[in-house]
């Protein structure tokens, strides 16, 4: 591997096991407001996405209409509370950003979820020191698996891509690295495990942070 001077976390399943909680928090309001049961299809594809994309696309095959920013911003809420009531960090997670730091790595957050989202979760995972600075896709006209938060984050960093790692879990966050251009450890939900498409484009897939560390110990 080149040598890497940069490495980019993304946030849902990386730094937090939040996705149970997205899916929990999606059931609950769209049961509240609209009386829909969402399918494990409709959760697994939203994955990823901005909450407003998520909203939207329900909203899309379910034919109903709403404020997306409205009902997107109850869902975050309810995850946020549930992180904070249930949640951990990853596993072994403190263990490998303590070794980035020793390695003097540039450090950049890179999510689709919202500011109100990510500052909360870096708080809760004690890392509100460890990025240089945090990319959402809020701030881009498309998010994951759009790559226009990673080309932000590649053109602040100004490095060549080939020194820069990602960890992403999702396959919408997958696809946005890949299309990015961007090297990518990968930590499957346990449906991708055996997806050919997202094997295809990480460079390696891994079960935990442990695994990570070890990998990188080894190869940078």
């Amino acid at each position: 591997m080149q040598e890497i001077q940069a490495i980019f976390f993304d946030m849902d399943g990386v730094l937090v096991f939040s996705e149970p909680f997205w899916r929990e928090a999606e059931h609950k309001v769209f049961k509240k407001h609209f009386n829909i049961e969402l399918t494990e299809d409709d959760v697994n594809q939203s994955t990823g996405l901005k909450t407003t994309e998520v909203v939207n696309m329900h909203m899309s095959k379910y034919g109903f209409t709403c404020d997306l920013e409205e009902i997107g911003y109850e869902i975050e809420k309810e995850v946020v509370r549930l992180v904070y009531e249930r949640g951990e960090p990853m596993k072994d997670l403190i263990e490998l950003t303590e070794w980035i730091k020793e390695k003097s790595w540039r450090r950049c957050l890179v999510t689709s979820s919202s500011k109100y989202v990510y500052e909360n979760i870096v708080r809760f995972v004690g890392l509100d020191g460890f990025f240089e600075r945090k990319f959402t896709a809020y701030d881009e006209e498309w998010g994951k698996p759009n790559p226009a938060v990673y080309h932000s984050a590649v053109n602040y960093l100004d490095l060549p891509k080939e020194s820069i790692i990602v960890i992403e879990d999702s396959m919408n966050g997958v696809k946005a690295a890949h299309a990015a251009g961007l090297k990518i450890l990968g930590l499957p939900e346990e449906h991708n495990k055996t997806n050919e498409l997202y094997n295809s484009m990480v460079t390696k897939s891994f079960n935990s942070h442990f695994e990570i560390l070890n990998y990188l110990k080894s190869n940078c």
